[in-house]
């Protein structure tokens, strides 16, 4: 039901991205009277160039942060048993993670369905240890544009089209609590050196169809992803930390492009490929947590790095729980 109460204790979140609605509709739905201003929505976000894909992260704080990504996890397989892929946007796809080191087994092996290590027989060439298992998957501008903002909305939230060019005018002109999620955005408008940029690059073909992921880190020639979507494959890799520029380096796809056809033959069936670029909002350690120096309720909720995705519904979990402490604690 709409949340519709005067007495609703009002709260203005910024940021649009998959952090933002995702803390929206878990406060919304917890009470409060959200109400979400961006610069950009989706299908303008960089949360909508998302890889998408469910995997733990190691940001610090290690031990919260595993915890997120378990809550996520349990939370994205729930939304997609209950509500299904075609309303939410989520799908359980199966892959493959290959290392050219020898690894042990995840902590997080439990966690997943259908997990088991590769035989050498399975692996890819040079690989020394393989996991094969089945994860949440995400139509990012399916699952930001359609199925969280509509649930915002129907709970009765509200978006508002604005930005703040200083935290003293975001402070001045929001409720009386304030929630930060602005990810990358938050470099300038908090003037938090902390946070860097994490250049992303990805290629994507709408006529290409693959069945599983293909996931590796370690490539001797660079990172790599091959993702499926619902309609066309995404391909990405190779991030660069503290790089600004957002224009496209053609011979950075071509080396995305060759290695994806290594380890996911059926990539190299195509060349149509559209190429995109996205700044990540880099932090060696997530910031979720209250801050009440302002004079009013602040609580931020940025810096996951490529963790946005895996770690989204724990901590926005973690800031209705940091609202709920009261002020002397």
């Amino acid at each position: 039901m709409p949340n519709s109460s005067p007495q609703a204790q009002k709260i203005t979140l910024l940021g649009a991205g998959v952090a933002g609605l995702t803390t929206a509709v878990v406060l919304q739905e917890a009470g409060y009277q959200v109400n979400v201003c961006a610069r950009e929505f989706s299908p303008h976000t960089t949360s909508d160039l998302a890889g998408a894909i469910w995997y733990p992260s190691h940001n610090a704080p290690v031990e919260r942060t595993k915890n997120w990504g378990l809550s996520t996890l349990k939370e994205l397989l729930r939304l997609y048993e209950e509500e299904g892929a075609e309303v939410t946007g989520i799908r359980l796809v199966k892959g493959v993670r290959h290392f050219f080191r020898q690894v042990g087994n995840p902590w997080w092996r439990e966690s997943v369905p259908q997990f088991r290590i590769l035989p050498e027989s399975e692996r890819a060439e040079r690989a020394r240890t393989s996991y094969e298992y089945t994860v949440p998957l995400i139509d990012m501008p399916h699952y930001l544009g359609r199925y969280l903002r509509n649930r915002l909305l129907k709970a009765g939230g509200t978006l508002t089209e604005k930005t703040f060019s200083t935290w003293e005018q975001a402070l001045s002109e929001s409720e009386a609590t304030l929630v930060n999620c602005t990810g990358l955005g938050s470099f300038d408008l908090l003037q938090d050196k902390a946070l860097y940029p994490v250049r992303g690059q990805v290629l994507e073909s709408k006529s290409l169809q693959i069945d599983e992921f293909v996931l590796s880190a370690d490539h001797p020639e660079g990172s790599i992803y091959v993702l499926p979507r619902r309609q066309g494959v995404i391909l990405g890799g190779g991030s660069r930390s503290g790089v600004w520029d957002k224009q496209v380096d053609p011979a950075h796809a071509e080396r995305t492009r060759r290695l994806a056809a290594m380890l996911s033959t059926k990539t190299g069936a195509t060349d149509d490929w559209e190429m995109k670029v996205g700044l990540r909002p880099g932090r060696k350690q997530i910031r979720c947590e209250r801050d009440d120096s302002a004079g009013k309720t602040v609580v931020h909720n940025y810096g996951h790095t490529g963790a946005g995705v895996t770690v989204s519904w724990g901590c926005a979990r973690e800031v209705l729980s940091l609202l709920s402490v009261s002020p002397s604690h």
